[in-house]
């Protein structure tokens, strides 16, 4: 499986401000944004792009093992990783790409029996 990313061309908008949450039992990470943020647009090509690089440098997860689908800001990630603490660490990094508001982790690690 090859890295792919699906991108819309509408732009995305950056926070200067924001707090992030893991909500453990999902996976999901939510990003709350202060009302007092500069908001700066930031297209989704580009924060695809940030993602995707963030994962392959501080995760090892392979290169062919996973997808980046970015919304209007909201990342998705998906596809296959050898360990658990992979799957973790790549919606750690996507959340902390300026412009991502909230990542979804479809990404699962492999079982080894």
């Amino acid at each position: 499986m090859k890295a792919r990313r699906n991108v819309s061309s509408k732009p995305s908008l950056v926070v200067a401000f924001f707090s992030m949450k893991i909500l453990h039992d999902t996976g999901r990470v939510e990003v709350e944004v202060d009302s007092k943020s500069q908001v700066l647009e930031v297209p989704d090509t580009e924060i695809a792009e940030a993602v995707t690089r963030a994962i392959r440098w501080n995760t090892g997860i392979p290169r062919d093992a996973f997808t980046v689908v970015v919304d209007r800001g909201y990342v998705t990630l998906a596809g296959e990783v050898p360990r658990e603490y992979q799957r973790k660490a790549a919606a750690i990094q996507a959340a902390r790409i300026p412009g991502v508001l909230a990542v979804t982790n479809l990404l699962t690690a492999c079982v080894f029996v």
